[in-house]
């Protein structure tokens, strides 16, 4: 079966090297268009309106709560990026990156409907976020 485009859902894990070089070879073998998506999450607006442990910080506290999660998920995107980019770079493929909010499902899944194939892990957790999207949720969207 011949594929034109591939989706492949990719972290900072060590798993995703080996998830990307799958999906890079057989991109290769249909002669498809490689896509990788990371998953970032927004976690502390998600807290925030739970409530009561952000009612006693400081707003500079807070201010430094938010930029330390927005550099770990830069960190991890960029980590992710260079991942992907490794794989397709060394066997010349066609490709493209990105940056799905991983929040809620709809944007990775609006990516993986307009894909032939989508390759992830079962549970695919959200950087620096709280939620996570099943491949059996994506399969059946």
């Amino acid at each position: 079966m011949a594929y034109r485009d591939i989706l492949v859902q990719v972290d900072d894990k060590p798993a995703a090297a080996e998830r990307v070089g799958l999906a890079a070879a057989l991109a290769v073998r249909s002669a498809a268009h490689l896509s990788g998506a990371f998953l970032r999450g927004r976690f502390l607006p998600n807290v925030i309106g739970v409530g009561q442990p952000f009612l006693y910080i400081t707003p500079g506290d807070y201010d430094a709560l938010v930029r330390g999660q927005e550099a770990a998920v830069e960190q991890a995107s960029e980590t992710a990026r260079a991942t992907f980019e490794a794989a397709a770079a060394e066997v010349e493929l066609e490709s493209d990156w990105r940056l799905v909010d991983g929040d809620t499902d709809d944007q990775f899944m609006a990516l993986a409907r307009r894909t032939d194939l989508t390759i992830m892990p079962r549970v695919a957790e959200v950087c620096c976020g709280v939620h996570e999207v099943a491949a059996a949720d994506v399969a059946m969207a």
